[in-house]
């Protein structure tokens, strides 16, 4: 952390992008709407928008998915594997090693150098390991 004299204080070196994934739900009439927040080094994410930062994140998890903790997710989500498990099944050491933090309610992990803001909406049912595995049958 940094002190400015101008009483503007930095947390960390890193400038982040601050990353909401909506996450819907559709059944018929009903909509649930859920939310995932992640940070993302700004040197990882050279295009920031919405597409490159969609095709980055899927590119971590797929990545995941070919892990032996990814296979045992797959299979322990009954090859279910969707939005809602990427946010309770990637450890974050794993996204860590992308550049990306997986942002928690924990005391200060609301405190970062925001470089800007981008918010993608995906399917929160979509099946994210199903054409990777197979693929591989």
């Amino acid at each position: 952390m940094s002190n400015n004299p101008n009483g503007v204080c930095l947390i960390g070196d890193v400038a982040e992008y601050a990353v909401t994934v909506i996450r819907q739900r559709c059944d018929g009439w009903n909509k649930e709407l859920y939310r995932s927040s992640f940070r993302v080094a700004q040197d990882r994410l050279p295009d920031p928008s919405e597409t490159a930062c969609e095709a980055y994140l899927r590119r971590i998890i797929s990545d995941f998915l070919q892990t032996e903790d990814g296979k045992r997710a797959y299979e322990a989500t009954c090859h279910d594997f969707n939005w809602g498990d990427v946010e309770t099944e990637i450890p974050d050491d794993f996204f860590s090693a992308y550049g990306v933090t997986h942002n928690t309610s924990e005391p200060g992990n609301d405190k970062f150098l925001c470089c800007g803001a981008i918010s993608i909406l995906v399917d929160q049912d979509e099946l994210l390991g199903q054409s990777f595995y197979e693929e591989m049958s």
